[in-house]
This record gives C-alpha cells, sequence and structure tokens, in this order.
C-alpha cells in the first residue's frame, strides 16, 4: 500500500529531476557551490568527486526528509486546506531548492528567481511557474 508520504516523494523526485538533472560527477553551481547528483551539496561533495546513481538516490532521499516533513506539517495545519500530493511535491521541490524557511511562504515563489549575484536565471523562472501553478493546483 502506497502512503501519502510515498505518493508525494515520488512525485516530488520526478519534478526536482526534471529541473536538477542528475550529474554523478562534482561541478560547481551556479553559485559557485560544489554540487553532485540531484542538486546535493554539503561538506562531503568537492572537486572530482564521483558517484553512483544508487548513491545519488540515497543522499536525494536524505537531502528530501525535512522538505517532506514540513510539507506534511503544513498540510495539516488546521487553517490550510489540506495539499494534495502535487501540491505537496510542488512545495518540496521550492524548498529543495530555495531552503527550508523559503516553504512557509510558498506565496513568494516566484520571487525566487536569482542566483546569489542577482541575475534572472531563465531555469528558476520556468521552474518557480510550474511549481506555482502545482501549488495552487491549476
Amino acid at each position: 500500500v502506497m502512503t501519502l508520504a510515498d505518493s508525494v516523494t515520488e512525485k516530488a523526485y520526478a519534478l526536482i529531476a526534471v529541473f536538477e538533472g542528475e550529474r554523478l560527477s562534482a561541478y560547481q553551481d551556479s553559485g559557485g557551490v560544489w554540487t553532485i547528483g540531484m542538486g546535493h551539496t554539503g561538506p562531503d561533495v568537492y572537486r572530482g568527486l564521483t558517484i553512483t546513481s544508487e548513491h545519488s538516490l540515497e543522499d536525494f532521499d536524505t537531502d528530501i526528509q525535512p522538505m517532506l516533513i514540513r510539507a506534511l506539517q503544513i498540510s495539516e495545519h488546521p487553517q490550510k486546506l489540506s495539499l494534495r500530493a502535487w501540491q505537496m511535491a510542488a512545495l518540496i521541490s521550492f524548498g529543495y531548492n530555495c531552503g527550508l524557511a523559503a516553504m512557509n511562504h510558498p506565496e513568494n515563489m516566484a520571487e525566487f528567481i536569482h542566483d546569489r549575484h542577482g541575475n534572472v536565471l531563465s531555469g528558476l523562472v520556468a521552474r518557480r511557474r510550474l511549481e506555482a501553478a502545482l501549488y495552487s493546483n491549476v
């Protein structure tokens, strides 16, 4: 039996994979942060690092947990309508890219389209449009 969390995780994975892609060799993102897999960053990522697809999926599963928990909490909040799986997946994708705190203000998704240097990135514009459309359940 697939739980809501399983369904949301599966949808979030699909959504994030479209925008993050999967790179098995470390690279610097547009802000100069060393990144690998499906957008995994941290002290364990450095120049020259390569990983397997399995390792990438393990990192993703670990990295997404705080966003999944937060999306479930938001969905259960009495003043919110119960979020559907795709809405939660969009919220998780937003949080995965912009940080856990950003999830508290999904109405501001459209503002998160700049790199660390203030440049508008067309990929972020497209990502925010899709996330906002899914979140608003259009």
